[in-house]
């Protein structure tokens, strides 16, 4: 099918109704098509024009009236909107694929930030940020010793298990999944964004932690898996580490070292042990029971306070 490349280039271009004005010398393409009456009428995006609506006759001279080409309007208002509907919908339907394949690698907020930019190239820009923060660290005391006489496949199963127990209770409670470590989990709160009840939330979900490491332990039987817990709230510097090609978002400082210290020094097998700066954060909402240091950990000069996490206060 041959058109009026001049009516459909004008039309599209300007995004105007464009006729064919009988007075004027017809294009080449007109001539040559013998046309006595042509109109063009672009289909409207939201910013410009994203198509044209073309009809033409070379029986009828002044054959598209205001009414015809009123119809002809409303015709093409009415497809443009179906062609921009479809297209949000492929934009939505391949924006949910990039979710679930970046959030498989990357922090839920850290993914957001990154599909909010419209950039999830190589290219993504690598930048920090200083927040206020608490950070938990859950590891599986004595995991090894108790599954060493296990099949490393069962092993990994067993692992997968909890790991995916315990990261549904982290993301239930709005924190951000840092990093697996061996058996154990660095879970942050208020990063990478900022939260202003991340001590409380930390705490929620430590004893979420506790609850689906019970609830586990009852299901599998003779094998009977312990916890440590350790949290401590500060300010931390949250970004992308590495290289453009290759990174890793985390979150760095004194206070990250500190909350390890606390998970592997400090909390015993079935403890929950956070430090006054988080146990400030928490208000009245929990029991708490303060642990003497007798020793500081290693690599910590500076004295701190550590208190073990009961439970929620209960009602009066």
């Amino acid at each position: 099918m041959t058109v009026s490349e001049s009516l459909v280039r004008e039309a599209f271009d300007k995004d105007v109704v464009v006729q064919m004005d009988p007075a004027v010398k017809p294009s080449a393409s007109i001539y040559r098509l013998g046309l006595l009456s042509a109109v063009a009428v672009p289909l409207r995006g939201q910013s410009r024009a994203v198509g044209v609506i073309y009809a033409d006759t070379s029986r009828l001279a002044k054959a598209f009236d205001p009414f015809g080409v009123s119809l002809l309007s409303a015709l093409a208002s009415h497809t443009a909107m179906a062609l921009e509907q479809t297209r949000l919908s492929r934009k939505a339907r391949q924006e949910e694929r990039w979710r679930e394949q970046l959030e498989r690698y990357l922090p839920r907020g850290v993914v957001d930030r990154m599909l909010a930019s419209g950039d999830s190239s190589p290219g993504f820009s690598m930048q920090a940020d200083e927040l206020e923060a608490t950070v938990l660290f859950c590891d599986m005391a004595g995991f090894t010793s108790r599954t060493e006489d296990m099949e490393p496949h069962s092993v990994l199963l067993l692992l997968n298990r909890c790991f995916s127990q315990m990261t549904e209770i982290v993301q239930d409670h709005g924190g951000t999944l840092d990093k697996y470590i061996g058996d154990c989990i660095m879970v942050v709160f208020g990063a990478p964004i900022a939260q202003d009840d991340h001590c409380r939330r930390a705490a929620r979900a430590a004893l979420g932690l506790r609850d689906a490491i019970q609830r586990i332990n009852a299901e599998i039987g003779d094998l009977a898996l312990s916890f440590r817990i350790g949290m401590h709230s500060g300010k931390v510097i949250a970004g992308d580490v590495g290289h453009v090609a290759r990174r890793n978002w985390t979150v760095l400082g004194s206070t990250v070292n500190l909350a390890s210290r606390i998970e592997s020094s400090v909390a015993q097998p079935g403890q929950i042990v956070l430090t006054g700066e988080t146990r400030t954060g928490l208000g009245d909402e929990f029991e708490l029971r303060a642990i003497e240091i007798v020793k500081p950990p290693k690599g910590i000069s500076k004295g701190f306070e550590a208190f073990e996490l009961l439970g929620p206060r209960s009602s009066p």
